[in-house]
């Protein structure tokens, strides 16, 4: 069991949300923490945004999220293992 803290990055939110949405509530059980950014301040960056998660559970489990998140078209993952 791990705790990993997911940095997603998101560009044109209108196109990938759908699929990101599908992906995270797929592995909800994981995730423990999510707060969701954008930029609605900046016209030209509206379509980008940001989430953080708090993941917490098995390591094969959070790889397949991550493995799955990043093979989806305009998403950028990183993460972090906290010890």
């Amino acid at each position: 069991m791990q705790e990993v803290i997911m940095a997603i990055s998101v560009d044109k939110r209108s196109t990938s949300a759908k699929a990101l949405q599908e992906t995270l509530t797929k592995y909800g059980e994981l995730i423990h923490f999510r707060l969701g950014m954008h930029n609605l301040h900046r016209a030209d960056r509206a379509e980008n945004g940001r989430i953080l998660l708090q993941v917490i559970g098995a390591d094969e489990k959070i790889q397949a999220l991550q493995d799955e998140l990043e093979a989806l078209d305009l998403v950028k993952v990183q993460a972090m293992v906290l010890e």
